[in-house]
């Protein structure tokens, strides 16, 4: 019978420091090729001819303006607003929905209210919320 050992050496490749290095530097080459090129994969814009416009009810003031602006230069007939009911301060604020505050921003900025349309959904929803509105 062979000898009980718990402990083995073995022969492995493994790299050098220059190894290292260039393994470094072709993982930073990627990192930075990504970072580079991910952003316009990541907010392609691909509308289509329609007449409603919608945006989520969770925007800042500076996209609301810019949503605004595409409604005026693409002239659609109707601005469609989600959002969910607001987490914190819901009984103090007079909108109870981001899609609410949202609209009121807009009127406030001097967008025609007649023209927009909020949708919110119930507060039980806490999964895919976008896809739910």
């Amino acid at each position: 019978m062979g000898k009980f050992t718990i402990i083995n050496r073995k022969k492995r490749w493994g790299f050098t420091f220059f190894g290292h290095i260039l393994k470094l530097i072709i993982l930073l080459l990627i990192i930075f090729f990504i970072v580079k090129n991910i952003q316009p994969f990541l907010s392609e814009n691909n509308p289509i001819d329609g007449d409603i416009l919608v945006v989520e009810g969770f925007l800042p003031d500076y996209a609301l303006k810019e949503a605004m602006n595409e409604f005026n230069r693409n002239n659609y007939k109707l601005l469609v607003i989600t959002g969910k009911p607001i987490e914190k301060g819901y009984y103090l604020s007079e909108y109870k929905t981001n899609a609410k505050i949202s609209a009121a921003t807009l009127i406030k900025m001097g967008f025609d209210e007649n023209l927009i349309v909020t949708v919110s959904i119930s507060k039980n929803v806490m999964r895919n919320r976008t896809y739910a509105t």
